[in-house]
């Protein structure tokens, strides 16, 4: 974008603007719905003589929950609970996007993860590893 940033008054005003959004769904929400929600919301805002777009990259991703109360989910807690000297394991919700819900309903199975990683990681950030 450009323009004038920072501190101070500005004396222009842009002809046009853009902004990206990203949507990490939850459990029993339909990619598709959130797409005519979010259509009807940026239409009903638009004031009377302004353009306003909408446009999409892909159908969107379905979400994927994960039922805790599987043998693989169980299997993994225990790997894990051994790992760490017997401690109980305690399931945790976790944002994230990909294939994994249309993966699940391929197979008629659910899918278990784990999450291996480092809190200074920055994951998805310029610098992660």
């Amino acid at each position: 974008m450009a323009g004038i940033r920072g501190a101070g008054n500005k004396t222009i005003v842009p002809s046009d603007a853009q902004v990206k959004l990203s949507f990490r769904l939850v459990a029993a929400q339909d990619p598709a719905a959130i797409r005519r929600s979010v259509e009807s919301f940026v239409a009903a805002q638009t004031p009377d003589g302004i353009v306003s777009r909408v446009e999409w990259e892909g159908e969107g991703v379905a979400p994927c929950l994960v039922p805790v109360d599987t043998p693989a989910y169980r299997v993994l807690t225990e790997a894990i609970s051994a790992a760490f000297d017997g401690l109980p394991v305690l399931p945790t919700r976790e944002g994230g996007s990909g294939p994994e819900a249309a993966i699940a309903q391929s197979l008629g199975v659910p899918l278990v993860f784990l999450g291996v990683g480092l809190p200074d990681d920055q994951i998805h950030a310029p610098n992660e590893r």
